[in-house]
């Protein structure tokens, strides 16, 4: 039986937690909250089953084109059970962002918002020790090759794609960055120059057409 979860398996673990407030710090050091990545599944897909459900008010009476616009999707309707010591099975949905090209009844092209949706399923290990929770992060390039009408939503289609999915487990961990590393402009008072004053200083834009009498310019604009 599949137990549904926020792409994270809910069993009971212990974690380690570090109190990084008792560390002795250099001072200026800084701490960040960085993305680790603890397993990744990549997936080259050719003619691979998926919905693409078009975002508009004009009905599409037939889809033209789909394809995805930005790398960045997310997992929706994810289920995480158990199989082995190392690996748990991952069930959900990838769902990209994307642009469809569509005709209405009339014949008349329009363009608009999709999403375009991906069953996914593979075995993936979770950290048994992370300090935040788990989740899963993805990226999708993808393109409709082909699609048939749903007949019972008529702004979603039953597509197959060509392109490249990537799913990974991921968690937050905190990083201490050092001080030494970080740079600090210096005072400008370092930086003054020990001379005197001339008049015939060479100019710098020696396009400038400088009017001495009224000290407007009169360069091109």
């Amino acid at each position: 039986m599949r137990n549904s979860c926020n792409c994270t398996r809910q069993a009971a673990r212990s974690a380690v937690i570090n109190d990084f407030t008792v560390t002795n710090r250099a001072a200026g050091d800084i701490t960040v909250l960085a993305t680790r990545i603890f397993d990744g599944v990549q997936r080259r897909m050719d003619s691979a089953p998926c919905t693409v459900n078009i975002q508009s008010d004009i009905q599409p009476a037939s889809l033209i084109s789909a394809y995805t616009t930005d790398q960045r999707a997310w997992a929706e309707n994810t289920y995480i059970s158990e199989y082995n010591q190392r690996y748990q099975l991952v069930e959900c949905d990838i769902v990209c962002p994307g642009q469809a090209i569509f005709n209405d009844a009339q014949g008349t092209e329009h363009s608009a918002y999709c999403t375009i949706t991906i069953p996914y399923s593979a075995l993936m290990m979770f950290p048994e020790d992370a300090l935040l929770p788990a989740f899963l992060s993805c990226l999708c390039s993808a393109s409709v090759i082909s699609a048939v009408q749903n007949t019972s939503r008529a702004s979603s289609f039953n597509a197959y794609l060509s392109g490249a999915l990537a799913v990974f487990t991921s968690s937050y961990l905190p990083v201490q960055l050092s001080g030494n590393g970080q740079f600090y402009p210096d005072d400008i008072s370092c930086r003054t120059a020990f001379t005197t004053s001339s008049n015939n200083t060479r100019p710098v834009f020696t396009n400038s057409q400088i009017n001495a009498d009224d000290g407007t310019c009169n360069c091109p604009r």
